[in-house]
């Protein structure tokens, strides 16, 4: 009793916020729930916060107005247009503008496959700005919006893909499809375990939209290949190029 009450008072429990369920989305990668929950927090690294240095304080994607936490998730005219173009692919039909409002918009009870995927591509874009953002300020290099999508393995990857289509509503990627280079064991390890858990999970939803039918074998089929191939990737025996 006496370490849990220790326990308790240096680290006392606080209340839930609303937001938990979409930051701490257990489908997304660690390091984008990381960066979420910074940008939530207000606690990254804007150029708003860093005053008392001798820097330029406008965005470095529109050059045109202070960087601030709400200008960079979604004022931006810039980072405006990638949260559109994923909002489009997922058919999300609510505007959220802004960070808030879509945190405000997914934060629901339901954990069906649609709000997972809608949660993981929230963190995955947020995720994304910040690269972007901190490539363009130290590596003075700069990538358009298309481009940066195309060549992104998080948003163009089979994860992705699979995900929305147990929705009923294939996303339109970029042709052609880039090749995942350089990723770690950990990190196709963590993109096999979501693929082949959203694949039970679609196996469900096959068979209930069929009714059980005769209809839901390819599904079954198709997903089983699918899985083998996954897991065939991560284990070196094959390369999957695209």
């Amino acid at each position: 009793p006496f370490l849990a009450h220790a326990y308790d008072f240096f680290r006392p429990v606080g209340s839930m916020v609303s937001w938990n369920p979409v930051v701490w989305e257990q489908w997304s990668l660690p390091k984008h729930n990381f960066i979420l929950w910074l940008a939530v927090l207000g606690r990254l690294r804007t150029r708003d916060r860093l005053q008392f240095l001798p820097i330029d304080p406008t965005c470095a994607f529109c050059r045109c107005e202070e960087e601030t936490h709400a200008h960079l998730f979604f004022s931006c005219n810039w980072t405006g247009c990638l949260w559109a173009k994923i909002k489009s692919w997922l058919r999300i039909g609510r505007r959220m503008l802004s960070l808030n409002s879509a945190l405000r918009g997914l934060n629901s009870k339901r954990s069906n496959v649609e709000f997972r995927m809608r949660r993981v591509s929230l963190a995955i874009t947020v995720y994304l700005i910040w690269e972007e953002r901190n490539k363009r300020v130290f590596d003075a290099t700069s990538r358009g919006v298309d481009i940066m999508v195309g060549c992104s393995p998080w948003l163009t990857g089979d994860c992705i893909l699979l995900l929305s289509l147990a929705i009923g509503c294939p996303v339109s990627l970029p042709s052609p499809r880039p090749v995942i280079h350089g990723q770690s064991l950990h990190t196709m390890a963590w993109l096999c375990m979501v693929q082949l858990y959203s694949s039970w999970l679609l196996l469900g939803l096959s068979s209930s939209r069929h009714g059980g039918s005769q209809a839901s074998l390819f599904d079954r089929l198709m997903l089983s290949l699918h899985g083998c191939a996954v897991s065939a990737w991560l284990l070196g025996f094959v390369q999957i190029s695209c």
